[in-house]
């Protein structure tokens, strides 16, 4: 690598810390009551409205921090990074995001590893396997304390990823139709009785995946996902091979944050991974390879940060309902119907059955009960709706069933909604006896 260029990735190095040290002050003020929280529930947040991305995006460039300071030979030269290391170590804890503790802790070492790398070769097997046997013990040990920490949140991430799978097709459904897609899958899992006890408790209605390689699988296709998950990991290898290990440790981060968070939502991620990834490809040879590769690399990635925006179904919800309270029920319809495949939301189903309801297609509305309690199976309220409907059909076998579920079904959030659901279930099967079969068979 000639000097122009090597001057040019040490600037871009130095840029991204320095972007970093921005968002590590930011956070601090807010820490300090100087600066306004971006959420009413978390003290820190930086430009972001959660802690969960900003500790990721603070985790990623941790590891570009650390190389610049183990590398830099002036003290001038350590200042910046040195600085950015402190405030880190300072805000990463209190933001409890485990993602960007195993961004930093990834990328760092695969700076510690590139940098005394010629030091590793040195030593003698016995040596290195104990090393490697002490980490293993320490990263096994750090793995079970993030696991404790919130067990329900990891496992709920696991069945995200499993449903994920199962949603993702060869074409892709579209970046604003994601939660759509991975609704339906969940949907389905539950309903075929795949999932476990634990798994219908854990279930929920989320709008992102949680594993960016999946998320871009369901939205633009599998062979998509798939190049995207090679350039990552090209442009890795590419900063390896030069030595570019502050760059490289950056890669491995947010690889690790991909894995298992949602950075994309972001812009900052998006034009942090774009550039990084960039950067790398530029290292291909040939360099007419570099030049195609970087160039199509650029083009998708303009194209996704322009076209890829965040899907906001509230106003439109909003509006379903209160077309319904006007009894313009084929109205609100439509505009749930367009609503259904951008959100993973029951409610939206719940609201489409009660439409139907109204409208005498119980045939319908029974459907949109059904499968909104197979999307969250943990939810009452889709039980409580069938309740509802065989009473007004006077089907009283069925309608005991439901009632007992009602009253049986153990809610993940406990509410007093819940409670006068329970009350009314009960009211119905006091009242109405069980139905005795016609013929009274003795054997």
């Amino acid at each position: 690598m000639n000097k122009i260029c090597a001057n040019c990735y040490r600037l871009m190095s130095y840029a991204i810390v320095a972007v970093g040290l921005v968002e590590a002050v930011w956070g601090a003020l807010q820490l300090f009551g100087m600066v306004s929280s971006g959420h009413p529930r978390y003290p820190v947040t930086g430009s972001f409205y959660n802690p969960g991305p900003y500790g990721c995006f603070i985790g990623a460039i941790f590891p570009m921090a650390v190389y610049l300071w183990l590398s830099a030979r002036r003290v001038v030269g350590k200042l910046l990074p040195a600085a950015y290391v402190m405030m880190t170590a300072l805000l990463l804890p209190g933001g409890l995001s485990r993602t960007g503790w195993l961004a930093a802790l990834v990328g760092s070492a695969v700076v510690i590893v590139g940098i005394y790398r010629e030091w590793f070769i040195r030593q003698p097997r016995r040596r290195l396997l104990t090393i490697g046997c002490v980490v293993g013990v320490g990263l096994a040990a750090l793995a079970v304390g993030a696991y404790c920490l919130k067990p329900d949140s990891a496992l709920g991430r696991l069945l995200m990823w499993k449903v994920g799978c199962r949603a993702v097709t060869f074409g892709g459904v579209g970046w604003e139709q994601v939660a759509g897609a991975y609704g339906d899958a969940q949907e389905g899992y539950f309903a075929f009785r795949l999932g476990s006890p634990r798994e219908e408790m854990l279930a929920g209605s989320p709008a992102y995946v949680f594993n960016e390689y999946i998320q871009i699988a369901i939205a633009y296709g599998l062979p998509v996902g798939l190049l995207f998950a090679a350039a990552m990991i090209g442009a890795a290898l590419l900063y390896w091979r030069r030595r570019l290990y502050g760059l490289c440790g950056v890669m491995g981060a947010l690889m690790a944050v991909c894995m298992a968070s949602y950075p994309l939502q972001f812009l900052e991620f998006r034009v942090l991974g774009a550039v990084v990834v960039a950067g790398g490809l530029l290292l291909l040879r040939p360099r007419w390879a570099a030049a195609a590769a970087t160039g199509s690399w650029v083009v998708a990635a303009a194209l996704f940060i322009a076209t890829a925006k965040e899907v906001n179904i509230v106003n439109d919800f909003n509006k379903a309902k209160q077309l319904q309270k006007l009894e313009r029920y084929e109205e609100s319809n439509a505009i749930l119907l367009e609503l259904l495949p951008k959100t993973s939301d029951p409610m939206v189903l719940n609201l489409i059955g009660l439409n139907y309801q109204a409208l005498g297609h119980p045939k319908w509305a029974k459907r949109c009960f059904r499968r909104s309690a197979w999307r969250v199976p943990n939810r009452v309220y889709p039980e409580y709706l069938l309740m509802n409907l065989y009473k007004e059909q006077n089907d009283t076998v069925f309608m005991r069933i439901q009632a007992n579920e009602v009253r049986w079904k153990k809610p993940k959030v406990h509410s007093t909604a819940i409670e006068q659901m329970r009350r009314e279930a009960r009211h119905l099967l006091d009242s109405v006896p069980p139905k005795r079969p016609k013929y009274n068979y003795i054997r």
